[in-house]
């Protein structure tokens, strides 16, 4: 279904669906989340956000690498702002109202 009007990237991500995604780079994900987090729990909790935000914004997936690659930076970059954010959710138990 190429078409000289629609960029690979484009015609290649929008035919994948969340399901084939997980399936074909689910593990891949989700080992590179467990070595980052090195947390079962975690790693299943960001890779789930990985797939979210890939299908989500699957449209900006530009090609310049591959679908792997880019959601292994998605995977990164979660990871990081989990880490930045656990110091936050140590300390802060559920239900407190930090505005009074």
């Amino acid at each position: 279904m190429l078409s000289e009007d629609m960029p690979y990237a484009e015609a290649y991500a929008s035919e994948m669906t969340l399901r084939e995604m997980m399936e074909e780079y689910g593990s891949d994900v989700w080992n590179y989340a467990f070595f980052l987090s090195r947390s079962r729990e975690q790693a299943n909790d960001i890779s789930q956000e990985v797939f979210l935000k890939a299908y989500k914004n699957v449209g900006k997936y530009r090609g310049q690498s591959s679908m792997k690659t880019w959601l292994l930076t998605i995977t990164r970059n979660t990871a990081f702002s989990w880490s930045k954010n656990s110091f936050w959710r140590r300390f802060i138990p559920l239900g407190i109202n930090l505005s009074l």
